[in-house]
């Protein structure tokens, strides 16, 4: 099987950020999920097109001796004298090179070595400053020599060159992004294994990732209500000239204080914001049956995130989460392993996730995020700060993957957020200092340069990716209980989706083949399983799901109405009820033949009590609220049903008690 990789660096390209226009043309607003929506598409075509600039760029940085001292290390040869046709010919040299998979063999032992715990710790794709480089040398890989000649390797190899343009500090940048298959990393995390009691039992295996996503999409497909919370600041429309508030989400009380200071003043002493940050991202009552067939509101919540990243969901004005079909067959047509591929990489990169603050606050709640009340500095810089932290930690545990003496290894988790603590005091401090972000409680911040408050917030977010995210995508298994888990372990998929050199492993499935009953001559209800894909599928193209009953659909409505405009009849449909191996009962084969005889056909009805909506959505949200059970007698479509006249006034009390103001006409002649 091919395996599909993203090239996702995790860089922080000042080209993604434009003073004046934002993020690259994506439009941000209240109605988003946490942050903007990234189109992996197009950031992977906007990566390849700035590589040959950025080559370019670095390439004339170097000296001519310089180059030609690249190329002689290389066993390559350069014609001519001027110095652009030689940064020409070095820069095809370079992007062909990157194509070899043996091309890291030329270096020496150490500076492999210091490539991988680089790479590992920093990303080589990044800026890197001589302090983290002297860290890494006498601190993580404990060398006594200088680390210059190694460094110079690494410029002579034409992999980094110094930087001589900006900035006191000495720092190095890559010349060349490197895919992320072809750099090596390294277990920096000591060998130990965890020390586990007996009665710490392995925890039950998270539910087969795939399945969360289909259902979450089989349940759109079919109609069903999923919103939001609503947001709990508010964002200014871009281009507002807010001198502390920028495109950060912001709480209104926080500002108005803020905005009675002396502006000159203020501007010399310093102010911080709090970040609001939903505590929970889904609206469950919205979606009841949804988080009953996935079984945890959490991973519902961050595998929409995941969705939102693809752009499979959207989001409308009411906060109601919406299906995109195209998007959606585009990833449904890779497979399994593929997909579930895409899933975890975009999890990499995506800025749109801010799982992990959210975790730690719930686990807190007395907790919250605070940053400087500084506009220069972009709400993305921070969601780029989550993502470089947590490709971090995937690149340590891909360092584990590699290690074919620790395959069924358990590690004690909390010796493995320490260890990272020692190795990596600087997670999530990237881009900004830490006095520009952070946490606090009762006022006082965390300073993430001590051991406990690190332990207490950057730790606190590593453990939740490992018990979250990992977990959930089947990658991990744990030990201990749901509130303690006190070890982990990396499965075989894993293993795959974290490392180019694992093996190819089959995507965890249900054990459970499914189950379809039949409720009554058109209602089913549906147990998922491996072999129900297919009759799933079928049903919520044709019925229509029934309130606030999971994965129950009825075979009326909508459903039926656009099969027989295709040109469907009672055989085919039959016919293909066969072939998904579910038969449909007798019952409801008769009644599929009353439709269709009568389909076509005007009758009228006296004394018949309808409900006419004024946009599609309406009856969904009547449905989830539970507003029409026991009223409905036949949904013409989305937006006229018939009711039953004795339920009129019961139902007209509902509605009014929910806020509602039906108009009601007593008769139409």
């Amino acid at each position: 099987m091919d395996r599909f990789f993203l090239d996702n660096d995790g860089n922080w390209d000042d080209d993604d950020w434009d003073d004046e226009e934002g993020w690259d043309d994506e439009e941000w607003d209240d109605e988003e999920f946490d942050g903007p929506p990234v189109n992996m598409m197009d950031l992977m075509a906007a990566a390849q097109a700035a590589e040959e600039d950025q080559l370019d760029h670095a390439l004339h940085q170097l000296t001519v001796k310089e180059l030609r001292q690249i190329a002689q290390r290389r066993g390559w040869r350069l014609m001519g004298t001027a110095k652009d046709d030689l940064v020409a010919q070095m820069q095809t040299l370079l992007l062909e090179a990157r194509q070899d998979p043996y091309m890291l063999a030329g270096l020496s032992e150490k500076a492999r070595e210091l490539l991988a715990a680089t790479h590992t710790l920093f990303n080589i794709n990044n800026t890197i400053f001589q302090d983290q480089w002297e860290f890494l040398w006498r601190q993580v890989l404990k060398h006594e020599e200088p680390i210059t000649p190694v460094v110079q390797e690494l410029e002579s190899y034409g992999l980094v060159y110094r930087c001589r343009s900006h900035g006191e500090d000495i720092h190095h940048h890559p010349i060349l992004n490197m895919p992320e298959y072809l750099l090596p990393v390294v277990a920096l995390i000591p060998q130990h294994k965890a020390t586990i009691s007996p009665l710490k039992r392995s925890l039950p295996a998270a539910r087969p990732f795939l399945e969360n996503v289909e259902a979450i999409i089989n349940y759109l497909a079919a109609g069903g209500l999923l919103r939001l919370t609503p947001p709990v600041g508010e964002h200014n429309p871009e281009g507002h000239p807010s001198p502390w508030v920028g495109n950060w989400p912001y709480l209104p009380e926080e500002v108005k204080k803020l905005s009675a200071y002396n502006l000159y003043r203020a501007f010399y002493e310093r102010h911080v914001l709090t970040v609001p940050i939903r505590r929970q991202l889904v609206d469950v009552a919205s979606c009841q049956p949804l988080v009953t067939a996935v079984g945890d509101p959490d991973a519902l919540s961050w595998t929409l995130t995941l969705l939102q990243g693809l752009q499979v969901v959207t989001l409308d004005e009411t906060l109601t989460v919406s299906l995109s079909p195209e998007r959606w067959n585009m990833l449904i047509s890779l497979p399994r392993q593929q997909l579930l591929g895409v899933l975890c990489q975009v999890w990499g990169v995506h800025v749109g996730d801010v799982w992990e603050l959210r975790a730690v606050l719930n686990q807190s709640p007395e907790m919250s995020v605070w940053r400087l009340a500084d506009a220069k500095v972009p709400y993305q810089t921070l969601l780029m700060e989550l993502v470089m932290g947590r490709q971090t930690m995937l690149r340590l545990l891909r360092g584990l993957a590699e290690d074919d003496k620790r395959q069924d290894e358990w590690f004690s988790l909390s010796d493995f957020v320490r260890e990272l603590c020692q190795i990596r005091p600087s997670l999530h401090y990237n881009l900004l200092m830490p006095d520009a972000w952070g946490f606090r409680q009762g006022g006082k911040p965390f300073n993430p340069e001590n051991e406990g408050d690190w332990l207490k917030t950057s730790g606190q977010m590593v453990r939740a990716a490992i018990c979250g995210p990992l977990y959930w995508m089947n990658m991990v298994e744990l030990r201990g209980s749901p509130d303690d888990v006190v070890a982990f372990r990396l499965t075989d998929t894993g293993r795959f989706l974290l490392s180019p050199a694992a093996p190819n492993t089959a995507v965890p499935q249900s054990t459970s083949p499914g189950e379809a009953i039949w409720l009554n001559d058109r209602t089913v209800q549906i147990s998922p399983g491996y072999e129900m894909g297919a009759f799933l599928a079928l049903m919520t193209q044709l019925g229509t799901a029934v309130p606030n009953q999971p994965f129950t659909y009825r075979l009326d409505g909508a459903g039926l109405e656009k099969a027989f405009i295709a040109g469907e009849s009672p055989d085919t449909l039959n016919r293909l009820f066969l072939e998904s191996g579910w038969r449909l009962p007798n019952a409801g084969l008769d009644y599929l033949e009353e439709v269709y005889h009568r389909f076509g056909l005007a009758h009228l009805y006296d004394d018949l009590t309808v409900i006419e909506f004024s946009d599609d959505m309406a009856l969904p949200e009547l449905r989830a609220a539970g507003l029409l059970d026991n009223c409905l007698v036949h949904e013409f479509s989305h937006r006229l049903v018939a009711i039953r006249p004795e339920m009129v006034a019961t139902l007209l009390t509902r509605l009014e008690g929910r806020g509602y103001t039906p108009r009601v006409t007593e008769a139409v002649s």
